[in-house]
C-alpha cells in the first residue's frame, strides 16, 4: 500500500470549509468525503453542539459526525446505507433559540 487518494482531506486551508447552508433557523449537516452513511439519529432528537448525529464509513474506517450546532433534528437527507458523495447533505438541525 501506498498513497490512497480516498482516505486524503479535502484539499482546503483551516477555516476554508465549505460553511453548513442554513435557511432561516435551520443548518444542514454535510458529509466532507465520499462514504457510506452507517447511522444517524432520527428526526425529533435534541442534541447539544458537538454531539454524533451520523457515522459514516470511509473505506473500512467508521469516522463520527458532530453535530455543528444545538438543537433538534428536523429532516435526515440520505437512507443508512447511502453512498453519499463529498458536500451532500445528511440531515438539517433546527437551531436551539
Amino acid at each position: 500500500g501506498g498513497f490512497n487518494p480516498m482516505r486524503a482531506a479535502a484539499n482546503v486551508s483551516d477555516g476554508e470549509l465549505p460553511a453548513a447552508p442554513a435557511t432561516g433557523p435551520e443548518t444542514s449537516v454535510m458529509t466532507q468525503h465520499v462514504a457510506t452513511l452507517v447511522h444517524a439519529l432520527p428526526v425529533g432528537t435534541d442534541l447539544k453542539a458537538g454531539d454524533t448525529v451520523a457515522t459514516i464509513r470511509v473505506l473500512d474506517t467508521e469516522e463520527a459526525i458532530p453535530a455543528p450546532v444545538a438543537g433538534r433534528i428536523t429532516s435526515l437527507s440520505a437512507d443508512v446505507g447511502a453512498l453519499l458523495e463529498y458536500g451532500m447533505p445528511i440531515l438539517s438541525i433546527a437551531q436551539a433559540a
